[in-house]
């Protein structure tokens, strides 16, 4: 059995499949992010800070990989899988990670639409507790052009090191649910 690792952009939907696995498979979660707002709220000279993860990312890489090797004793001990979704790794630190082979590693992107597309189905979803929703138009349309292309990125360094991506832009639901059936079937064997 393999604990399971989801990274990926902005809105790409790493929490919302990492609580439908949780939910569909009976495994924990836990939030990297959570640990981020903890470092940033107690240890703010270290610089690992939410909303900058490219700046925050080589910063938080060794906690990154302390903490995956408690759930590896977690799973030895108490038999318990967790599900690591968070936006502060990349797929280079992954393979980077000595114990990588451990975990299911999943990232996922929005790189099959325009910057015009995205936008308008962050508004479509947008509720008053994403940080989206105080964003202007024009500036979000910014962040969708940096999303998209991150993901492009992202897609390519997946190749490279031989992690899953998934692109989120289209049928994010039927999307999640492969991939579910996937993590469910490798844990299986």
């Amino acid at each position: 059995m393999k604990n399971v690792i989801i990274g990926g952009t902005v809105r790409a939907g790493k929490t919302t499949l990492a609580n439908k696995i949780a939910r569909e498979l009976h495994y924990s979660t836990c939030e990297s992010d959570t640990i981020v707002h903890a470092f940033h709220k107690v240890f703010p000279q270290l610089g690992i800070v939410h909303n900058k993860p490219e700046q925050a990312r080589e910063k938080y890489k060794p906690f990154l990989f302390e903490v995956l090797n408690g759930f590896l004793k977690n799973l030895k001990y108490c038999n318990m899988i967790t599900v690591f979704p968070g936006s502060q790794f990349l797929p280079k630190h992954i393979n980077e990670y000595s114990k990588k082979d451990k975990y299911i590693v999943i990232f996922l992107g929005i790189n099959d639409v325009s910057a015009k597309e995205l936008l308008a189905t962050m508004r479509e979803l947008d509720t008053e507790n994403d940080w989206t929703h105080k964003e202007t138009d024009e500036a979000l349309l910014k962040h969708c052009q940096k999303i998209i292309k991150e993901s492009n990125e992202l897609e390519q360094e997946c190749k490279k090191y031989g992690f899953y991506y998934f692109n989120t832009s289209k049928n994010r639901a039927a999307t999640f649910d492969i991939i579910v059936d996937m993590i469910k079937k490798e844990n299986i064997n």
